[in-house]
Formats: C-alpha cells, sequence, structure tokens
C-alpha cells in the first residue's frame, strides 16, 4: 500500500467511481443506429438495438457479408 504504484492504483480507481457520479443518466434517446461490420459481433449490436426499438442500417465490405446465413 505505500509503493507509487500501489497508490497510483487506488487514486485511478477513486477517480473511476468519481467520474461515475459526475456522468448522470443520458439525456439523449437514440432512434437509429448504423453498424459498420454485419459480422457476428456486429450481428449481435444490430439484434440487440432492434431488441430495444432501434432501427438498424448494417454495412460491411459487401451484400454477402449482410446476407442471412
Amino acid at each position: 500500500m505505500l509503493t507509487p504504484t500501489s497508490r497510483n492504483l487506488v487514486r485511478v480507481f477513486l477517480l473511476q467511481d468519481r467520474l461515475k457520479t459526475l456522468g448522470g443518466k443520458p439525456t439523449m434517446e437514440f432512434k437509429h443506429v448504423h453498424v459498420v461490420g454485419a459480422g457476428v459481433m456486429g450481428g449481435d449490436i444490430a439484434a440487440w438495438c432492434v431488441s430495444h426499438g432501434m432501427s438498424v442500417t448494417l454495412q460491411d465490405r459487401g451484400a454477402q457479408f449482410c446476407s442471412r446465413h
């Protein structure tokens, strides 16, 4: 607990904690999301957004990457 590294890690933790309280709740509500990359991760992000009521467009290198398999 007395080393400079330990003190800095505690400081970083406390600063992160303080930033979380200062952030508050977002005031903007998203209606549309454009996802670049329609792979596994992009597809999951798009599905999550649709399930939360957002309209979604997907973009990838080609149409074959955006099609259902």
